[in-house]
């Protein structure tokens, strides 16, 4: 997001170059993976199954992945 919205540029002219590693750090730490419960899962592929099938067809190709 800092990229695309060019904010990088502005946080380099504003952040001393001896403090630029550390807020690099803060700013791009990865956090904790984000878990799916299995039946919230199930009701999207469940719900999204006719759509996934057409697209599928659509361009040829097999989807079927995505519907496990």
């Amino acid at each position: 997001m800092l990229k695309r919205f060019e904010i990088t540029h502005a946080l380099n002219d504003a952040v001393p170059s001896t403090l630029r590693p550390v807020v690099r750090k803060l700013l791009f730490q990865r956090g904790a993976a984000l878990k799916m419960h299995p039946g919230d899962r199930q009701y999207l592929v469940d719900y999204y199954r006719e759509d996934v099938m057409k697209l599928a067809a659509l361009l040829d190709r097999d989807l079927s992945m995505w519907l496990v």
